[in-house]
Formats: C-alpha cells, structure tokens, sequence
C-alpha cells in the first residue's frame, strides 16, 4: 500500500460510514461469521448470531450479491499463512478445527459473552467452508505457542494448542478500505495473558500491509467491559452506539504514525507459508 492511501481515503470519508449493513425491503442486514443476517434475528452480538441453516443458505446468497457488487473482488485472494508473533501463532482456520470450536460454542457461557446461539457440528463444517472461499472475510485460529507440542508446522492445525480466533469482515460496498475486526480467546485458562491484544495488533498490521485497509471498526456488546477496555487501549474510538442492540461502535483511522507503528509490528512476525 503507498503512504497516500490511508490519507486520500481520509479525506473522502468525510460522512457517517455504514459498515456491513445493507437496506432490503426495509430490513437492516448486519455481517457475522455467518455471513449476511437480518438484525432482529440477533441477539447483542458481536461475532455470532442466532441463525437457522435456511437462513444460512440465504445469507451465502446476499453476500455473493455484495461480492458481485465490490470494486475489489478477485483483487483480495486469501493467501494461505501462518502469522507466528511472541505468544501466539495464527494459522488459517481448517477442518480439524471445527470440532474443538464446535465444543467451545456449546459453553453457555461463551454464547452469552458471544451474543450466539449454538451450531450443528454439521452446521460448523459448512460454515468453515463457505469461510474459507470467501475473499473478503480473514479469520486465523489463535495457537498459544507455550501450548504448542513439538515444533510447529505450518499447515498442521495444532488442535492441542487452540484458544480462539480472530477475523475481519470487509463487505463495506461503499469503502473497500473498511474492515470489521473481532477476536474471541475461547480458552479460559489462556485469558489475561495479554494474547488477545497481541492477535488484534498482528491482524491489523496483516490488513495494513496486505489488504491496504485504514480505517478498523469493532462492535463490542455494551456488557462485554473486557474488549471494550482492550479495543479503547489500542486507540479505538467510540463512534456510534445502538439502544436497540445495546452495542458500542469503536473505530481506528490508520494515520500515518498508526500505519508505521504497525508496520513495524509486523517486521517483527514471522510468516510461514
């Protein structure tokens, strides 16, 4: 990405930006995991969402629209990575995952934290694969390396060694530049660690060098006082809040310092492929 790109998008973003939603026959559409889902089918969420497989199918639908209608697609081909940082490794979300997270989306109280209402193993395998050939969504499954058994390998899922996950969501059909980030450390035993802010940052620093976005949004439940405090502290500023869904909107314009900061960061990660 060239230095001037963050500043030009700057400058025309001077108007309120609606990320990932969409009006149907007046229906507000919001995007998850899960894909494309209509609001009142949420519960306060800011990951997943309470969503039958027919609604599912529809969902893959309306985001294949969106795919068809952004001026970036086939322009972002997932590239199949691991990002290794001090605590943590992200590896590309694989099949063998899908049975450990299954387990964690079961926790009630994971679903609450989540705002989520449990998946069909069945239901999880086809989501990881409608994940994986979707250009623009990014998830890594968190690997915490002190839980790693033997040396790592890219391309092993290290299933002993999962905690959570961490994505992006870049359906903005107005701003290709916007991407939607959440990070869920599953794991309790790995929480408090400082892993979680250390997978935010490595995320964003993908997204600047890799995916030339510069401006990050996160949609926290207003409850959820731990990734509040987390996004606040990495300079997240509250931009909107929703009564209905009892949701706090946090942005990050990606300045010129942000971006070299990040940068920076990501010198120090080493990348498998």
């Amino acid at each position: 990405m060239s230095d001037s790109t963050c500043a030009a998008i700057d400058m025309l973003n001077t108007y309120p930006l609606l990320h990932f939603a969409l009006e149907k026959n007046g229906t507000s559409f919001s995007e998850n995991k899960h894909g494309l889902f209509p609001k009142e089918q949420t519960v306060l969420t800011t990951r997943r969402s309470d969503v039958s497989l027919s609604t599912w199918g529809k969902d893959l639908e309306q985001s294949a629209v969106a795919q068809q209608r952004n001026p970036r697609e086939g322009e972002m081909e997932k590239k199949s990575v691991s990002l290794e940082g001090k605590k943590v490794i992200m590896v590309p979300y694989m099949e063998a995952h899908v049975p450990k997270y299954h387990e964690w989306m079961q926790d009630p109280a994971l679903l609450q934290a989540t705002g989520s209402e449990p998946l069909t193993l069945d239901q999880e395998f086809q989501m990881q694969l409608s994940w994986t050939q979707d250009p623009h969504k990014k998830t890594f499954i968190v690997l915490d390396k002190e839980m790693v058994v033997g040396d790592f390998i890219h391309g092993d899922p290290h299933v002993e060694a999962m905690i959570g996950d961490v994505n992006l969501y870049m359906n903005d059909l107005d701003d290709p530049h916007m991407a939607e980030i959440e990070i869920m450390i599953a794991e309790p035993k790995s929480r408090g660690k400082g892993l979680g802010k250390e997978c935010v940052l490595i995320m964003m620093a993908f997204a600047v060098e890799n995916l030339e976005i510069c401006i990050f949004r996160a949609k926290i439940g207003e409850s959820n006082g731990t990734s509040l405090a987390l996004f606040k502290k990495l300079g997240f500023k509250e931009t909107s809040y929703s009564e209905i869904f009892k949701e706090v909107t946090l942005e990050l314009q990606v300045t010129k310092p942000k971006q070299e900061e990040l940068l920076h960061l990501l010198g120090s990660v080493l990348t498998h492929a």
